[in-house]
């Protein structure tokens, strides 16, 4: 048996679990056409409810009233209703501030809200694993009526290829993007190597880098929470193959301003 093998399997599966509580779906829903077209992740700073997403899918609160599985059991499509959405064009990253009290309730029966403390504003060690927890539509049918939202995880590196693909107005901005890469054959915990379907209803996943556990005697316990930080939020994938990811610090102020007050 290859303990190093099942300790980092063990603590992926621990990640995916963590990731898997505060990971929501934006369900679009129109006549007999339903679809996952977006990912976020829940977070609680100061009293405030708040959902971290991508620019372009918080955009979509503004034209239709997207729905998140909630309740105990996630099988009712909520809509969070008022609120307040802002954004960074520039990175296209956003935050959708949660003012309803009753979808606050709702989300809260079968969601975790995340805080400060599972995010990090560090640079990545060259060592951690990355990991990316969302909902592609791919894996996202429509059942008897009902929008069944399968999340996909995925295990990446850094990306060190050419840098191309990128629009004229959205350059490469190396302070601000994060570019990662997976493989064609990607993780799926519980049941191992699965073939990765096209990652659109990704965008406004959260990126964690996880310190592995590397076995032996390290003087400390291994926790996901510990050990597992978000630090960006991707926004697209070029040629579903990299992905582009902006570091946390572009999020980091939006919070400030909102908990704040200011914004």
């Amino acid at each position: 048996m290859n303990r190093a093998h099942d300790l980092i399997r063990e603590a992926i599966n621990a990640v995916d679990a963590l990731a898997r509580r505060a990971t929501v779906p934006f369900i679009f829903e129109q006549g007999k056409r339903a679809e996952s077209v977006g990912t976020g992740t829940l977070f609680e700073v100061n009293g405030q409810n708040l959902i971290v997403t991508a620019g372009h899918v918080a955009n979509n609160f503004k034209r239709y009233e997207l729905g998140i599985p909630s309740g105990k059991d996630r099988r009712d499509i909520w809509s969070p209703g008022e609120g307040l959405v802002t954004e960074v064009i520039e990175h296209d990253v956003a935050v959708f501030r949660l003012d309803n009290s009753q979808s606050i309730m709702q989300l809260k029966a079968g969601w975790e809200f995340l805080t400060p403390s599972n995010v990090s504003l560090d640079a990545p060690d060259r060592n951690v694993a990355f990991f990316l927890h969302g909902y592609p539509q791919a894996t996202s049918p429509k059942v008897g009526g009902e929008i069944r939202a399968v999340p996909v995880s995925l295990v990446m590196g850094l990306y060190n290829g050419p840098l191309d693909g990128f629009r004229e107005n959205a350059p490469y901005d190396q302070s601000a993007d994060l570019l990662l890469v997976h493989r064609a054959q990607g993780f799926e915990p519980g049941v191992g190597q699965s073939q990765v379907p096209k990652l659109d209803g990704m965008s406004g996943s959260s990126i964690w880098a996880v310190d592995l556990p590397r076995g032996g005697s390290e003087g400390r316990i291994w926790t996901p929470r510990e050990s597992a930080k978000i630090i960006a939020v991707m926004i697209s994938t070029y040629d579903n193959h990299w992905i582009r990811s902006k570091r946390w610090w572009v999020i980091n102020p939006i919070l400030d301003k909102i908990t704040k007050g200011t914004i």
